[in-house]
């Protein structure tokens, strides 16, 4: 009997949550469904559907007032439609069900086909839907324990002896009712238990091998409730992470590591990380929220993250200072908070908040101007109260920024993004920008440019937001790449087809045309309010108010005059991208904390 190998991913999960599984190849799509179903544990239900975004096709339960086509998507008779016909060319597909209550969606990723199945060497063949590993998350119950699914799985879909095919639809979905599984555990299902040897032989297999160990875990659990620390080690914790990823940070901290071994990588960086100098090397790299988040958690034992406390802990966490759990527990390890609380002096805490600051302004910089002259940055910089400082401080906090985390240049009295310097680039956009003035941001609209990398309290994209997540049904993770991507589309003169476009490549797709026309709507009030870069920062309803004659900006406009290829050198997409480069994207940030981050 052939099968699937597949991975089934629950999307918008962070770290994800995901199931590898077994599914039989040579069956319809609605008994796939039923499979799939029971694997996911839902409901057994005809408001299933599989969606090919590649092919442009959508399989469903026909009904006879459903869909046929629409302008984007085919529709195909789940009951009519065999598997192979899709899953033996496509690499992966979309599984949703249309219930009442939204239920989360999982993206199915299809990595090869096996003409024969076995648990494990000398196992009898499988005849049935298996899971063959999982990671979920061990603080909620999101799925029963893998042994447990597995049995249920063999007792709902293995063939009896003469038959060579699965049930029927609605056999299969008469009989998953009444099946009771009691076994409990997180193990796969062994050769023992699949040969069916004697009642002695299995409980003491599962004593042995899966109670046993289940109790020494509860065990674990109770005494870190007593102590309240797992006490994490920073070389342990780098031992976690990939060879060639270790490599990657050895060199953002320029330590030599040709011919290392893992062991040896994860030594030296760990010795680096845990010295004074490169913990002061490394905090000034870091975004003033970023050194917050860690200070409010420093001295907690061990904690329970949520996905909001990585978006700013995740930098700190590569080098080793927030340890991470798989079960989404972290912690601060006892030498990084004695080490820390050693460097923290005022005067540097002071330096390091100077120093984010001027990168916060920096980053702006490359949103709306790219190029400037250095008063205007100094003006930009002490319109923040605490930061009046004066020119020649000002070039001095310049001078602390570490050059592998500087995002800009200074040439004649100019501060100049790196990204644009390649064939002068910069010549150009100073000569569209022509003798416009500087639009002069506010210090809390820095601060949210440089966290968000997006007006994320402009009224235009909180609409904008609203309308993804009330009517595309984006989760916050989605939503913000999504804005991200409008924003800087608009801001460097794209068209609304661009945005379009990205949101096709990432699975966004409208369910209707007054569905489109809404979403145009919206975007024409976000283009007019977006400030660009050709306008070196003014917005188009601002530069029309600002105008003197009586002609109108138009919506939504090709402009092109610089376009997006902007900051996207032709030869970028090709090279490795290291932490400490510019984001190929053209945000301006660095990709570590950029794009990295995903």
């Amino acid at each position: 009997m052939e099968f699937y190998k597949v991975k089934i991913t629950r999307k918008g999960t962070k770290p994800p949550i995901w199931r590898r599984c077994l599914v039989p190849a040579d069956i319809t799509f609605a008994q796939m469904a039923v499979v799939l179903e029971e694997i996911l544990e839902y409901e057994t239900s005809s408001l299933y559907e599989f969606e090919f975004f590649q092919k442009k096709v959508r399989i469903r339960e026909w009904t006879e007032d459903g869909e046929s086509a629409t302008w984007q998507y085919d529709f195909q008779n789940a009951a009519d439609t065999f598997v192979n016909d899709l899953m033996n060319t496509e690499k992966w597909f979309t599984f949703r069900i249309h219930a009442e209550e939204k239920l989360p969606e999982y993206r199915v990723d299809i990595e090869n086909r096996v003409k024969k199945a076995v648990l494990d060497e000398g196992d009898k063949e499988v005849c049935f839907p298996v899971i063959m590993k999982e990671v979920s998350r061990e603080d909620e119950e999101i799925w029963t324990d893998a042994l447990e699914r597995n049995a249920y799985l063999e007792e709902t879909f293995k063939l009896q002896d003469g038959e060579s095919d699965y049930r029927s639809f609605e056999e299969i979905k008469a009989d998953t009712e009444s099946n009771k599984i009691l076994i409990t555990s997180t193990k796969p299902v062994s050769r023992e238990l699949h040969n069916k040897q004697s009642t002695d032989s299995i409980m003491r297999e599962f004593t042995d091998n899966y109670l046993n160990p289940f109790i020494e875990q509860k065990m674990a659990e109770l005494e870190l409730e007593e102590e309240g620390t797992r006490n994490p080690d920073v070389k342990e914790y780098l031992l976690s992470y990939k060879k060639e990823d270790l490599e990657e940070k050895a060199k953002e901290f320029n330590i030599t590591c040709s011919g290392s071994t893992k062991e040896e990588l994860a030594e030296e960086i760990a010795k680096y990380v845990l010295s004074p100098e490169g913990m002061r090397e490394i905090f000034l790299q870091a975004d003033e929220w970023e050194a917050d988040a860690f200070e409010a958690v420093l001295d907690k034992k061990c904690f329970l993250a949520e996905e909001t406390d990585w978006i700013k802990l995740g930098w700190l966490s590569d080098a080793g200072y927030v340890v991470s759990y798989s079960d989404h527990h972290a912690e601060v390890p006892k030498a990084v908070i004695s080490l820390y609380k050693e460097i923290n002096t005022p005067e540097f805490r002071k330096l390091c908040r100077q120093v984010s600051w001027m990168r916060s302004c920096q980053t702006m910089l490359g949103f709306i101007y790219a190029i400037a002259p250095l008063k205007i940055v100094y003006r930009m910089y002490r319109r923040r109260p605490d930061y009046k400082v004066s020119y020649d401080e000002f070039l001095e906090i310049l001078k602390q920024v570490p050059e592998n985390d500087n995002m800009c240049i200074v040439r004649d009295d100019k501060m100049i993004l790196k990204t644009v310097l390649r064939e002068n680039l910069y010549e150009r956009i100073e000569e569209y920008q022509g003798d416009r003035e500087f639009y002069m941001p506010s210090p809390e609209e820095v601060l949210d440019y440089a966290k968000h990398g997006y007006p994320s309290q402009d009224p235009a994209y909180k609409k904008l937001e609203n309308f993804l997540r009330e009517e595309l049904h984006q989760n916050t993770a989605q939503i913000t790449e999504l804005m991200y991507i409008v924003f800087k589309e608009f801001s460097m003169d794209g068209m609304l087809s661009d945005i379009t476009e990205e949101f096709k490549n990432r699975n966004v797709v409208f369910e209707s045309d007054k569905q489109m026309e809404t979403f145009a709507s919206i975007m024409t009030n976000v283009n007019n309010n977006t400030r660009m870069l050709d306008f070196r920062g003014y917005t188009p309803n601002e530069i029309a108010r600002m105008s003197a004659s009586e002609r109108t900006i138009p919506s939504i406009v090709p402009m092109g005059s610089i376009a997006n290829k902007t900051f996207v050198p032709s030869n970028m997409a090709t090279k490795k991208i290291y932490p400490n480069d510019p984001c190929p994207c053209g945000s301006g940030k660095k990709y570590k904390k950029c794009c990295g981050r995903k």
